[in-house]
């Protein structure tokens, strides 16, 4: 390998010695490889005749990609192709310092990638008038045309709008994209391979004409161009969807940070029923974001899971003053009137308290749980399939008002009010049993006995009077049970017909010891056995585990 030179010798060579006829030394270097040639070529000093082109330094660049980078090369130049090692051609040098002669017409010499003269070409402007050659393309399918559209070059009488890359990308896309397309544009259902239509990226950039209507444009998932328009969201990196709950797709992270969100549609748009794929209605979407215009009416709506305009308002408290479709009900069966209850946020004018969804649950239930229900209201019987009232409820919550008196109110288990009430603390602790019996009040006696509730009036546990009828079994355990002696012959595995009794009770305020008389229990056979069970470690028969039992008076 010859020995290289100082830059500062080549250059003296190149600017003396290689002016003289006969020269031969080209190839004499610098420590880059930058022969003489090279540093000629780039002073424009080469002489005529001159045929070492494809002479190159250290990094592949020959003396023609350096004669063509400062507009050096001779008229008569022909060998465009020559290229260096990464497969970029004198051509490509000379269009991107726009040194091309002006009739070159090589312009489908392409580097190993497909990128062609003519795309280097259009990115510095430098295409000639008439050019014709749009559709050439690189391997991945852009054309000339796309990167004339992205950088604003295309001539203003373009109209080659549909030529596309490999993903079905037109140039109308990259026009839109850059905002580079002209005002009498009108082909807005050009669309690429996923059907994403050249007017869903005018949405997506907010550049659709005000004019625009055809908002039924949809891509290959049902997407209209108006739902673009509606959910735009703007974030630091680029605009992207999401859903009308305000998650992106393919994330169920909170994203609902709708100040981010814009609404593209225009005041007057009125196509409140196009629809997605999943049957998201553009109502949905407004519902959600708070944007139905006053007077709106197209509650009844429904997405594909059954969800109705009216219960996207109500999840969004978005509901109007005015509204009526209270009875409107989701897929599952839910009404607006429940949702909202459901939520504590029914109106005060509300009064449509027996509506109910599917479940057969009206909303009084659902408000008597959130302490919706007025002063006024006296329906306490509304109840479900399972005969559960509004009063059942109320009394769950402690949202039961002090004149109430319908205790004995029942579900279809037996379940009264009442015991609702004294199960969750509601039963009012004041009262005696005399102003309890006032009303139904002689229910709630009866029940507060179960649970060792304690009246100021204590009569109520001695047994005088009439006995409490014990339902469901009570806070007393069972210390001994003697049998009497019943007069005839019975087998000893038969239920005895008397019983005397003795009981040690807990109560709320201490505990004591009631006996009662024998009291004729007059038990049926089947009943018998449902009340007593017989243990392993039973002497004789003689005791017995008591599971339910009652107080009976003797006829």
């Amino acid at each position: 390998m010859a020995k290289s030179l100082p830059v500062q010798e080549i250059e003296r060579i190149a600017m003396t010695e290689a002016r003289r006829d006969g020269f031969d030394r080209w190839e004499l270097a610098d420590y880059k490889g930058r022969t003489v040639a090279h540093h000629a070529a780039r002073m424009g000093i080469l002489p005529k005749g001159f045929s070492y082109w494809e002479i190159p330094d250290k990094v592949s660049w020959t003396v023609a990609h350096e004669a063509a980078r400062h507009g050096n090369l001779p008229p008569d130049f022909s060998l465009w192709g020559i290229c260096n090692r990464g497969s970029v051609t004198v051509a490509h040098m000379a269009a991107r310092h726009r040194t091309l002669p002006k009739d070159f017409s090589l312009w489908d010499i392409a580097t190993s990638d497909g990128w062609t003269v003519a795309h280097d070409a259009v990115r510095m402007d430098f295409l000639p008038k008439g050019f014709d050659g749009w559709e050439l393309a690189d391997a991945k399918g852009r054309t000339v045309a796309h990167v004339a559209a992205s950088m604003g070059t295309l001539p203003r009488d373009f109209s080659r709008w549909e030529i596309a890359d490999r993903r079905g990308w037109t140039v109308a896309h990259e026009a839109v994209k850059r905002r580079t397309l002209p005002e009498n544009f009108n082909r807005w259902e050009l669309s690429d391979k996923r059907g994403w239509s050249v007017a869903h990226e005018a949405a997506k950039g907010e550049s659709l004409p005000p004019d625009f209507s055809r908002w039924e444009l949809a891509d290959n998932r049902g997407w209209t161009v108006a739902h673009q328009a509606a959910m735009i969201v703007n974030t630091k990196r680029r605009p992207r969807i999401c859903d009308y709950w305000g998650y992106a797709p393919g994330s169920r992270r909170e994203a609902t940070h709708f100040e981010r969100i814009f609404w593209c549609l225009p005041d007057d748009f009125d196509r409140w029923d196009l629809a997605d794929g999943n049957g998201t209605t553009i109502a949905h979407l407004g519902a959600a974001l708070g944007r139905l215009p006053e007077g709106f009416d197209r509650w009844e709506l429904v997405d594909g899971s059954g969800e109705t305009v009216a219960h996207v308002a109500a999840w969004k408290d978005g509901l109007p003053y005015k509204f009526d479709r209270w009875d409107l009900e989701d897929g599952n069966g839910v009404t607006v009137a429940g949702l909202v209850a459901s939520f504590g946020n029914l109106p005060s004018r509300f009064s449509r308290w027996e509506i109910a969804g599917r479940d057969g649950r009206p909303v009084a239930l659902d408000a008597a749980l959130s302490g919706l229900l007025p002063e006024t209201f006296d329906r306490w019987e509304l109840a479900d399939g399972n005969g559960r009232t509004a009063a059942h409820e109320a009394a769950k919550a402690k949202r039961l008002p002090d004149f109430f008196e319908r205790w004995d109110l029942a579900d279809k288990g037996g379940r009264t009010v009442a015991r609702e009430a004294i199960e969750s603390g509601a039963l009012p602790s004041g009262l005696s049993k005399g102003e309890m019996e006032a009303g139904y009040g002689h229910v709630a006696v009866r029940e507060a006995s179960l649970a060792g509730y304690a009246f100021r009036d204590q009569s109520a546990w001695h047994g005088q009077g009439e006995p409490a009828q014990i339902l469901y079994g009570c806070a007393s355990t069972v210390k001994t049970l003697d049998r009497t002696d019943v007069p005839g012959s019975r087998s000893r595995h038969s239920p005895p017909r008397y019983w005397r009794i003795r009981l040690f009770a807990s109560f709320r305020n201490g505990s004591r010891e009631i006996r009662t008389r024998p009291a004729a229990m007059a038990l049926e056979n089947a009943a018998c056995r449902k009340l007593v069970k017989r243990t392993d470690d039973t002497p004789k028969g003689e005791a017995v585990h008591l599971y339910q039992w009652r107080f009976l008076t003797p006829e």
